[in-house]
C-alpha cells in the first residue's frame, strides 16, 4: 500500500470515529509496501527508530521491510495494526505476471510463522520437521505454504498440545531448538496480556508440521530470458510504476544497479535525492517482477533485468 499504488486498492477506509490504529493489507499477490504509505510512516516508523541507534535505523528497518515483505510475498497479503489512524486497503486482483504462491487466496493472517534463515534451511534439510507456537487459536492453515530465506515451506498439520510439559528433547531438536529446556523457556506463559491475534501471549501451544515445498518461484522468474511479448509486457508496467507526479525512475534506478552492483543503497538515496526507505520499496518493485536481485549490501541486476535494459537500449528513439 504505497502512494504510488493507489490504480491497485480495492478499498480505502476513512478511520471510524474514536479510532486509534491504523488498519493496513498490503496488495495482494505483490511486494508490500507498507512502511512507504504515509500513515504508516507516521504511526510506525519514528517508534522504530527511536529504539535502534541513529546509524543503524536504515538498515534496521531495511530489515524490517523485507522480514514484512517476506510474510506478505507468502500468504498473499499482510495486515498491519499501529496507532495514530485507521485506513484498510485490499487488492482483490493480483497484476498479470506477479508473484503469487500457488495455493490461492489467502485471508491477510493466514500462514504467519516466523522462520528464521538457518531454520528454514534445516527445514529443506529434512533435519527439522515441526515448530511450537503458543497461540489463542491456529494462524497456520493445513496445506498452506510460507515463502522463507530457502524457498517454500508447507504446513502439513497443526494440532494442540494438551500437556507441554510431557514434550521431550527430541521434539525440541525437531524443532530446530537445542534443547528441551530452551523450548520449554521460548513457550512459558507471558504475564502480557495477549494480542487480538493471539501471538506467543496466547493460552495453548500448538505443534506446527513442516515440510520443505519447493524453490522461491521468483528465483525461477529473475533468471528466465524475456521474450519480446514478455520484454513489452515489463515495460508496460514500468511505466505505469513511473507515472507518479514525481516522474519517470525506474530506468534510473535499472541502470545504476546495473552499474554499481553490491553497492550499499545509502548512496543511489542520496545521488537520486530521495529517502532511503521508500527508495527501497520502490526497488522491491523491480524485484517482484525479477529485475533485480537483493544482497545483504546493494543489489544486482537480474539476467531478466539485464535482457529488458538490453532491449531498452534497441529501440528507436
Amino acid at each position: 500500500m504505497h502512494p504510488g499504488s493507489g490504480s491497485g486498492i480495492n478499498t480505502f477506509d476513512d478511520p471510524p470515529a474514536g479510532s486509534t490504529s491504523v488498519h493496513a493489507c498490503s496488495a495482494r499477490g505483490r511486494r508490500a509496501a507498507l512502511l512507504g504509505h504515509g500513515s504508516v510512516r507516521l504511526g510506525f516508523v519514528p517508534g522504530r527508530r527511536s529504539v535502534v541507534p541513529a546509524p543503524d535505523a536504515d538498515r534496521v528497518l531495511a530489515l524490517v521491510a523485507d522480514r514484512l515483505d517476506a510474510v506478505a510475498a507468502a500468504q498473499g497479503a499482510l495486515e498491519l495494526t499501529v496507532p495514530m489512524a485507521c485506513v484498510t486497503a485490499v487488492r482483490l486482483q493480483p497484476p498479470p505476471g506477479s508473484f503469487v504462491l500457488p495455493e490461492g487466496r489467502r485471508a491477510c493472517h493466514d500462514e504467519v510463522v516466523l522462520i528464521s534463515k538457518p531454520v528454514a534451511e534445516a527445514i529443506r534439510a529434512g533435519t527439522v520437521t515441526q515448530a511450537f507456537r503458543r497461540w489463542d487459536a491456529p494462524r497456520v492453515k493445513v496445506g498452506g505454504l510460507q515463502l522463507t530465506a530457502a524457498g517454500l515451506v508447507r504446513f502439513d498439520g497443526v494440532s494442540r498440545v494438551r500437556d507441554p510439559e510431557k514434550l521431550t528433547d527430541r521434539d525440541a531438536r525437531r524443532a530446530g531448538v537445542k534443547d528441551l529446556a530452551t523450548l520449554q523457556r521460548f513457550l512459558a506463559p507471558r504475564e502480557r496480556k495477549p494480542s487480538p491475534r493471539g501471538g506467543r501471549g496466547g493460552d495453548t501451544v500448538y505443534r506446527i508440521r513442516l515440510s520443505w515445498a519447493g524453490e522461491d518461484p521468483r528465483v525461477a522468474l529473475r533468471e528466465s530470458l524475456p521474450d519480446d511479448e514478455a520484454l513489452s509486457d515489463i515495460a508496460t508496467r514500468l511505466r505505469r510504476l513511473d507515472a507518479r507526479p514525481t516522474g519517470a525512475w525506474t530506468r534510473d534506478v535499472l541502470e545504476w544497479i546495473r552499474d554499481n552492483p553490491h553497492v550499499v543503497s545509502k548512496e543511489l538515496a542520496a545521488l537520486r535525492g530521495v529517502e532511503l526507505l521508500p527508495m527501497k520499496v520502490d526497488i522491491r518493485k523491480l524485484k517482484a517482477l525479477g529485475l533485480t536481485i537483493s544482497h545483504d549490501v546493494g543489489y544486482e541486476l537480474s539476467p531478466r533485468g539485464t535482457a529488458y535494459l538490453e532491449w531498452l537500449d534497441r529501440q528507436p528513439g
